[in-house]
């Protein structure tokens, strides 16, 4: 019990510093539009074997980590964000915690989170702070995080050459 309380609060304690920041964050050291697949894999290691060259998983002992990557062969718009940086730089970190975390314990200041309603499943609902970069999808009621995801922002956007 000693030992789950403990990843409870290592999962926890990084949710939170990440919630209270207004700039978009890293996930362990990964940054959205900075960091590289090498980066990642130098981190995490080599992911779990699939298909997608350019989306990957990880499981981990506290949580499930999928990484989104730049590749320009998706790209439909040369003038997009994810398009003008080199394929292989991360796009966005979602984080699925293996422990349960109950939305309203992250005591986030609600004000700054844009509220989106799954339209096909009214219980999902995603929080985004778009200044910060970070969304949190959860069942409204079962009141648990599903999953966080880390993403650049739009001042992140500016800063890549066009």
């Amino acid at each position: 019990m000693k030992t789950l309380a403990t990843r409870f609060l290592c999962l926890l304690l990084p949710l939170t510093i990440f919630a209270g920041n207004l700039s978009a964050e890293p996930w362990r050291g990964i940054v959205p539009l900075k960091s590289t697949r090498l980066d990642v894999e130098r981190l995490l290691g080599k992911p779990l074997p699939g298909n997608m060259n350019f989306y990957v998983t990880y499981k981990l002992e506290s949580e499930e980590v999928r990484v989104r990557y730049a590749d320009k062969s998706l790209c439909t718009r040369t003038d997009e964000c994810e398009c003008r940086v080199p394929d292989d730089t991360v796009l966005n970190v979602v984080i699925r915690p293996k422990a349960t975390i109950k939305f309203s314990s992250l005591d986030l200041d609600q004000s700054r989170y844009h509220a989106i309603v799954n339209a096909e499943n009214t219980n999902n609902v995603a929080y985004s702070d778009f200044d910060a970069g970070l969304m949190y999808v959860i069942s409204k009621r079962d009141d648990l995080v599903l999953y966080v995801q880390y993403s650049s922002t739009a001042k992140d956007c500016e800063a890549v050459p066009k």
